[in-house]
């Protein structure tokens, strides 16, 4: 192969392509040449080369992109954090229009507990990432509902009457039943006084759907709360203050939500890691969004609560007595 060509007096050097604007160039062979044909032909040329020029512009775009996004991600999670500190059940969630949605969420809900027979539900809870804080638009709905034994049949019908309106809402899944079993909520209130008792007495922590009183609740259901109460002052005589730690530490679970689990369900709606999440929504923040709407601390400052609300009722319907004659039963047992 010929790398140089006698014209006359001047020589063709040719050059590699791709790093030149022509692919030759014609000059008088000179002692320049010994640095341009050296070891690295064109390590010294200044021509420039477009296609790494190219190439390295691409690689700081993309090492730049993940400080951006980051940036966003954090202003989102401060948002966030804020918003599980500030709101009770209609969460904003990790998206925009969560809110929203949760809030139709609730009123639906609400229409379709209405449609059934007065009684036959008792209370109507929203668990899972919509009550969590977690939530993005896609979210299933989790529900808790309350009836007595014998109207367990209802919870069925409402789930279907849910599933056909929640999904113009996006919502594609509703589950009730499954979601109070998992949890280990008593959703079915026994008919029998003796059985209610006992049946907290031997798991006080399947209690925590009385004392929660959010999208829907009856006056029935708060004799329940209080009606678990005594169980636990007349049963855990000895340590009911250590008992009522344990049915709180539930509750806050299942409705409030766990901070591991919250920053676990953040982080993968966000392409984001568990701990960045954790960073801006702390433990401590989460301590206090259990204090701000969890149960109180003091077993006393609870079993207080719930005489103060029934002595101040002035409800005279049949239904409500047959209720306090029901509690009344409880308590009886509760403390034979």
């Amino acid at each position: 192969m010929t790398l140089f060509t006698l014209r006359g007096s001047v020589l063709s050097v040719p050059m590699a392509r791709g790093k030149h604007l022509f692919p030759y160039r014609t000059q008088q062979l000179s002692l320049a040449a010994v640095t341009i044909l050296g070891a690295h032909p064109w390590e010294n040329s200044t021509v420039p080369n477009y296609i790494k020029a190219i190439r390295i512009g691409w690689l700081l775009s993309f090492l730049r992109s993940p400080i951006i996004m980051r940036k966003s991600q954090t202003y989102s999670l401060e948002q966030i954090r804020d918003s599980v500190l500030t709101e009770r059940t209609a969460i904003t969630g990790v998206v925009p229009g969560v809110r929203e949605q949760n809030e139709q969420i609730i009123h639906e809900l609400q229409a379709a507990v209405q449609l059934e027979t007065p009684g036959s539900i008792l209370g109507c809870q929203i668990i899972g990432s919509r009550a969590h804080g977690s939530a993005t638009l896609k979210s299933d709905l989790d529900a808790v509902v309350i009836t007595p034994d014998t109207e367990r049949w209802r919870v069925l019908r409402l789930t279907r009457h849910l599933k056909g309106a929640l999904l113009p809402l996006g919502v594609k899944k509703v589950d009730a039943l499954v979601a109070a079993d998992l949890r280990g909520v008593m959703a079915g209130i026994p008919s029998s006084p003796v059985r209610f008792a006992h049946e907290i007495g031997f798991n006080p922590r399947c209690s925590i759907g009385f004392y929660e009183h959010g999208v829907y609740d009856t006056p029935t259901l708060r004799l329940g709360a209080l009606a678990a109460s005594e169980v636990i002052q007349g049963m855990f005589y000895d340590d009911p203050q250590g008992t009522w730690g344990r049915v709180r530490e539930a509750h806050a679970k299942t409705y409030l939500g766990s901070h591991d689990r919250f920053c676990y369900k953040v982080a993968d709606a966000m392409n984001i890691k568990s701990p960045d999440v954790a960073k801006v929504v702390t433990s401590e923040v989460w301590r206090e969004r259990i204090d701000r709407f969890g149960l109180p601390r003091q077993f006393a400052d609870q079993y207080e609560a719930g005489h103060a609300w029934l002595a101040a009722q002035a409800d005279t319907s049949q239904e409500f007595a047959k209720s306090v004659a029901f509690y009344q039963q409880v308590k009886e047992v509760a403390f034979r």
